[in-house]
């Protein structure tokens, strides 16, 4: 599975992805960043928490990677 973020993304990119994602802006550096990151942790944990109840799976079931802030 992969979530995409609920944020439109800060800038667009040339490589043809319609309508790009972030989990969070970071414009207005460090003071703004923390909170961003974990409203965002949050919003992927409650993604996480209801896949498994959805699939019927255990928290070792799941395995999270190559998760990156997207436009990568």
């Amino acid at each position: 599975l992969i979530p995409h973020g609920p944020d439109p993304a800060d800038r667009l990119f040339e490589d043809g992805i319609e309508n790009p994602r972030q989990w969070f802006t970071l414009a207005g550096g460090r003071p703004q960043f923390r909170p961003r990151l974990y409203a965002a942790a949050a919003m992927i944990n409650e993604f996480i928490d209801r896949q498994i109840e959805i699939l019927g799976l255990c928290d070792k079931d799941v395995a999270l990677v190559g998760f990156s802030q997207g436009g990568a």
